[in-house]
């Protein structure tokens, strides 16, 4: 299953996926139910109920859930809000800090209620979670962000975790978010052969050695070429 933010002109069901929102793009998506900011919670209802159903039928899934949070423009519960309104510098716009570090504590409690229902569903132990970013944001720490190729843009947050592992590890080895294919597939069917052309390799060894070996792929490196969203074209390797 697939729910939430599908920019893409082709459905999700297109790509195998058998449940799914549809395309939905993902500019200022907004809700209308003050309970449901930023449709988090009423996704993060249905990916339980998914995963509820797959468990009673006892069938493996996948699941990715791209959320419209943290996207602009902001909402946020009223209760979450209150917490942050001090550091508030607008009126619940685009940039409104209170805002955007309420919808972020939302979203926090959503993928929370995921993580529980692993738990609840007692598959926690057999499912891999991975939580990431499609893109960098803009901070003072990083240089460039969100539509060019400097650190900010290609550098984004990730974490895994995998049963058997314990937490808390960190890793320097450069991964790359078209390694999910051969990952998740490393995971779900060891010795799986990868379809011709697949560019990503598995993060397994990584994962299972506390971060200490490295990923092996066909093409033994990373490009990046950036047309759109930025001032000129740009490539990085």
């Amino acid at each position: 299953a697939h729910f939430g933010k599908w920019q893409w002109f082709h459905t999700p069901e297109s790509m195998g996926y058998d449940e799914s929102d549809g395309i939905t793009m993902n500019e200022e998506i907004r809700s209308t139910d003050p309970a449901d900011p930023k449709l988090s919670f009423s996704m993060t209802r249905r990916a339980k109920a998914f995963m509820e159903s797959q468990v009673k039928d006892e069938h493996p899934f996948y699941l990715q859930l791209s959320y419209y949070a943290v996207h602009p423009e902001p909402q946020a519960l009223t209760s979450t809000l209150e917490k942050y309104a001090s550091i508030s510098n607008g009126n619940g716009g685009k940039g409104d800090r209170a805002v955007m570090a309420a919808m972020t504590e939302d979203l926090d409690t959503c993928v929370g209620e995921v993580l529980k229902t692993l738990e609840e569903l007692k598959i926690a132990e057999t499912t891999v979670v991975i939580y990431s970013s499609d893109n960098g944001g803009r901070t003072e720490i990083l240089s460039g962000g969100k539509g060019n190729l400097g650190e900010g843009g290609i550098r984004v947050p990730l974490i895994v975790r995998v049963p058997g592992i314990k937490g808390g590890d960190s890793c320097d080895e450069p991964v790359i978010s078209y390694d999910l294919t051969a990952t998740v597939l490393d995971f779900a069917a060891p010795g799986f052969t990868l379809p011709a052309g697949i560019e990503g390799g598995s993060w397994k060894p990584l994962l299972l050695k506390g971060g200490k070996d490295r990923v092996i792929r066909p093409i033994d490196r990373f490009v990046w070429h950036q047309a759109v969203e930025a001032e000129h074209p740009q490539s990085a390797i």
